[in-house]
């Protein structure tokens, strides 16, 4: 991944303060980037339908849907964009699940020194993906 590019993060969060929680520890990872935030599935399928995102970065659960709704509509749209969740409740069993559905991978809000390591390799499997296919 070029370190100089700046990155297009749909956010699906219904926290400004974890928003912008989860930017600064992207920020302070060494990742430039521009973000938007959905907090419902009609502002999420305006975003997907106005602008190309890099990835999506998704909280497992807000009050009226989940995760499994952002892959849905991803998939309804036939984007392949990858999926990160960056939650505060999860237990193994629900990871287990959302990666089965394809979610790349998963980072809790108290521990988000994970999250740029994530967000580099899932961005990198994206573009090895990309090169194979063509």
């Amino acid at each position: 991944m070029d370190s100089e590019k700046k990155l297009s993060i749909l956010m699906v969060e219904n926290s400004a303060e974890d928003a912008e929680q989860i930017c600064n520890t992207i920020r302070k990872g060494g990742l430039w980037l521009d973000y938007q935030c959905a907090t419902s599935l009609e502002t999420l399928r305006d975003a997907l339908l106005i602008e190309s995102w890099d990835i999506v970065l998704s909280d497992y659960s807000l009050p009226e849907f989940g995760v499994q709704d952002v892959l849905q509509v991803l998939s309804d749209q036939g984007l392949a964009t990858p999926v990160i969740v960056v939650s505060t409740h999860m237990n193994e069993n629900a990871a287990a699940s959302i990666m089965a559905l394809g979610v790349c991978d998963f980072v809790m809000k108290a521990n988000t020194a994970r999250l740029v390591p994530a967000i580099r390799r899932s961005l990198h499997d994206v573009e090895n993906c990309r090169r194979i296919a063509e």
